[in-house]
């Protein structure tokens, strides 16, 4: 049995969200465990932001809800948003303070997704305000993709490479 937060969620049901937030629900409310639906650990705001409910996902930041909860498989909001298309929710969240350098358990952080999907303006946005890290670990592993562009590949260099990190210009031939 799904918490009332949760089920409020999932049913869309704004005015009973609210109420439910104004009176001592917990915004970082969870699925439960026995949900199939959704992974471990996944909070309302990544509910919202997958039922791309903006409105939503409104409410719950501007209770304080936990930009930087990362579900059981380490997904974030950011992450979710950036994988459904959702850039508006992407630069809401990055705004009000999301961490972009979280990874998931497979080592990716919320730009690699930008470039799966070949996202020129978000992989450009992401970059800028990613740390130098992060895009170092997102360019070796994009190196080791087999059919990953070459202007994505670029992108990400460039922004690396104005970030200072690595000393200069890298070597982007793809390893065997």
């Amino acid at each position: 049995m799904e918490a009332p937060l949760i089920e409020a969620i999932l049913q869309g049901d704004v005015p009973e969200i609210e109420h439910l937030l104004n009176t001592g629900a917990n915004v970082d409310e969870v699925v439960d465990d026995d949900n199939e639906n959704y992974d471990h650990d996944t909070t309302g705001l990544m509910l919202a932001i997958s039922m791309r409910r903006a409105d939503i996902v409104d409410i719950l930041v501007k209770k304080g809800a936990n930009l930087d909860a990362q579900n059981g498989t380490g997904w974030t909001g950011v992450m979710i948003a950036m994988t459904t298309g959702q850039r508006g929710i992407v630069k809401y969240l990055v705004n009000k303070g999301a961490n972009l350098d979280l990874r998931t358990r497979n080592g990716h952080a919320a730009i690699f997704y930008a470039c799966w999907n070949g996202d020129m303006s978000m992989i450009n946005y992401l970059g800028k305000k990613t740390s130098g890290i992060v895009l170092q670990g997102t360019l070796d592993t994009l190196l080791q993709i087999q059919g990953t562009p070459r202007v994505i590949l670029s992108l990400v260099e460039n922004i690396l490479n104005k970030k200072h990190v690595g000393g200069g210009r890298r070597n982007t031939k793809r390893r065997r």
